[in-house]
């Protein structure tokens, strides 16, 4: 049985995990795989080794190099590379410039001292937009510093997982590099983005919000108007999927009621 493989990218807000829901929904034998789900177990795990003084002081380089060096130990525990942290360290420059690079990395410790978050406690569904800035800057800064596939080549064993399951549909959400389209492609797949005109995009400087304009998805969908408009457009999308004949683009105020 061939299994459909499909790939959301899209901004931050707009609709990539509710388009995900809606495919599935009509579906029923599928999964859906989140590009973060990974960059969250990493940050947890890191999160615990947190040094008590980073949590009060601003960051000095010595000591936020310490803390990067038990990243690279969580990052080889979980199976995702051998990493020889000094790639990762930081400069006493680039922190007192506040380089671009770093920069959600200080921003997210910024808000650990001021009380916006709190350390000790697990980052999950529930809560993932406050602890935002750690999983960009651990889901950027490892692509650009080690290695391009770090998240999509798991991502790739989960896809080929899910069709020796027979399930006739996988969804992976937040394909944000164009490492993560060539996975996507790999498996015979297509990329769909989204994009909701109501909705600004965040963060547009953010390392993983730059790359995706690199991209060149398959179709976009126009999230203009209600959720019930972007489950009727979910429905033809996957159709013509299915049928092999794929709009340019589906607005979703065309399928409205």
């Amino acid at each position: 049985m061939l299994m459909h493989v499909i790939g959301i990218t899209g901004a931050i807000g707009h609709g990539k995990s509710t388009l995900a829901k809606y495919l599935l929904d009509d579906v029923g034998s599928g999964r859906i795989i989140e590009t973060s789900e990974d960059i969250v177990s990493v940050a947890n795990n890191w999160l615990r080794f947190l040094p008590e003084s980073l949590k009060t002081n601003p960051p000095g380089y010595e000591l936020l190099n310490d803390w990067i060096d038990s990243l690279a130990d969580v990052i080889r525990r979980e199976g995702l590379g051998d990493i020889n942290a000094k790639k990762l360290h930081v400069s006493e420059l680039q922190i007192e410039s506040r380089e671009q690079s770093i920069l959600k990395l200080l921003e997210y410790l910024e808000n650990i001292r001021t009380g916006t978050v709190a350390s000790n406690e697990i980052i999950g569904a529930h809560n993932k937009d406050n602890h935002r800035p750690i999983l960009q800057w651990i889901g950027g800064y490892l692509v650009k510093h080690y290695h391009e596939g770090i998240w999509f080549d798991a991502i790739n064993k989960k896809i080929q997982q899910a069709g020796s399951d027979g399930l006739k549909l996988t969804l992976v959400c937040g394909v944000r590099f164009l490492y993560d389209m060539k996975v996507i492609k790999d498996n015979q797949g297509v990329v769909v983005k989204i994009e909701r005109p109501s909705t600004m995009v965040a963060d547009s400087n953010e390392v993983t919000e730059k790359e995706r304009a690199y991209l060149t998805p398959d179709t976009t969908v126009l999230n203009d108007s209600g959720l019930n408009a972007l489950h009727e457009t979910a429905k033809v999308l996957y159709d013509d999927i299915s049928s092999k004949h794929l709009l340019e683009k589906y607005v979703c105020s065309d399928f409205a009621d």
